[in-house]
């Protein structure tokens, strides 16, 4: 093999490399549809992440957690499902309550913003909405957490993710 030819090639593949991995990491949103009770597809979509982060509460600390954050722009609500331990059982709390949503952008700044947690996931919607859309309209890395005080004790959920 000419050795030149050996270079250029190994540019190329360095250069698409680095754009495949630019593309990856800023492209994390992923499209899903809704199906209706009997199993067929509505036509309505949805954005969403499928991320694993932390949860720590008086038994566990540092444990794999995982999150599903759906999107849905059309109805203007966001939702985080948490699966503790990455299983497959959503999150199981005493009651249902708001919390504080804390979220550090890209540039360092923290935004905190109510949730309504119920049924495993973190919600927002109406005002709360708008704030978290407003916080995350930039590209790039967010870290997000939350804990879940309910007068008994308290369960602390951390990720990151891409918008």
């Amino acid at each position: 093999m000419n050795y030149k030819r050996k270079t250029i090639t190994m540019k190329q593949l360095l250069f698409t490399f680095a754009v495949l991995t630019s593309f990856i990491s800023h492209a994390q949103w992923l499209e899903g549809g809704y199906i209706d009770e009997l199993g067929k597809e509505t036509g309505e979509t949805f954005d969403y992440q499928t991320i694993t982060g932390q949860f720590s509460n008086s038994r566990v600390e540092c444990s794999r957690c995982v999150y599903f954050i759906e999107h849905n722009k059309k109805e203007k609500v966001l939702g985080v499902i948490i699966y503790p331990f990455g299983g497959e059982e959503k999150e199981e709390w005493r009651e249902d309550t708001l919390q504080d949503f804390q979220l550090i952008t890209p540039t360092g700044k923290l935004v905190q913003i109510e949730t309504f947690c119920f049924d495993g996931m973190m919600f927002f919607s109406e005002k709360e909405y708008k704030q978290l859309m407003r916080a995350i309209k930039k590209s790039g890395k967010y870290k997000a957490y939350c804990d879940y005080d309910d007068g008994v004790s308290i369960t602390s959920y951390a990720f990151n993710f891409e918008n």
